[in-house]
């Protein structure tokens, strides 16, 4: 039957999970045992690996993983905190661990310690200050804080123009990604704005049948339809 099936997967995910976290946990007290240390380096990987499994099987067992999962972090940001220089990406992971976990104030609270990480390492203008500027954008967003996605979003846009140029496809995604933002608050004249803009750019860097090209049309119409103009939406 298809109770039976579906058991039978949860069964064989379940085992995955142990077998997978038993090996990582073994790897962990090789290390501690080898290097006499809770915060050395080489913890990171086995650690960032119990981090991910327990994001992947969340569905067998949603709370236990979260416990252990946070259990893990406070550990890797042990190891943030004696390596500063050499574990930054340690917050990354953990910002994205709360965000698959929709632990919305602590993944600000750790998206900002990212930033503040990046911008300290590599500078305010950095290209690397990008990729972090759009996912405190995209969680603001998710918990309509509009405004201020919206000023990460613009941030992003701006050192991506002088990084890259203004005609690049990254500079498109940027703008995208604040279209979506601006659909969302009703803002549907400012989101076009900046739908056309990455068409434009879009059709001129990779071609007029590059699947960016699709999807942004696709987004148009959509917020046509939101607008409630469904004739223009009908030519997208």
């Amino acid at each position: 039957t298809i109770q039976t099936k579906v058991k039978s997967v949860k069964m064989t995910k379940f085992i995955q999970l142990e077998e997978a976290e038993k090996r990582l946990v073994l790897q962990l007290q090789s290390i501690e045992q080898a290097e006499e240390s809770k915060t050395h380096m080489l913890l990171v990987n086995p650690l960032l690996g119990l981090l991910r499994l327990y994001q992947e099987y969340r569905d067998q067992n949603a709370q236990a993983c979260k416990e252990k999962g946070e259990r893990v972090v406070k550990h890797l940001l042990e190891i943030h905190a004696a390596h500063p220089d050499d574990a930054w990406t340690v917050l990354r992971e953990v910002f994205e661990f709360y965000r698959y976990i929709s632990e919305h104030d602590k993944c600000l609270e750790l998206g900002k310690r990212y930033l503040e990480e990046i911008e300290r390492l590599f500078g305010k203008n950095s290209l690397q200050v990008v990729a972090p500027l759009i996912a405190l954008g995209l969680v603001l967003n998710s918990q309509g804080g509009y405004n201020a996605s919206i000023k990460y979003f613009e941030q992003a846009l701006a050192i991506t123009k002088q990084s890259q140029g203004a005609e690049h496809p990254s500079v498109a995604a940027v703008l995208s990604h604040m279209a979506g933002t601006h659909v969302d608050q009703g803002n549907y004249s400012a989101a076009l704005k900046c739908y056309e803009e990455a068409l434009a750019i879009y059709k001129q860097a990779l071609g007029e049948t590059h699947p960016s090209v699709a999807a942004t049309l696709n987004n148009m119409a959509a917020a046509y339809r939101r607008q409630g103009d469904l004739p223009l939406a009908a030519k997208y």
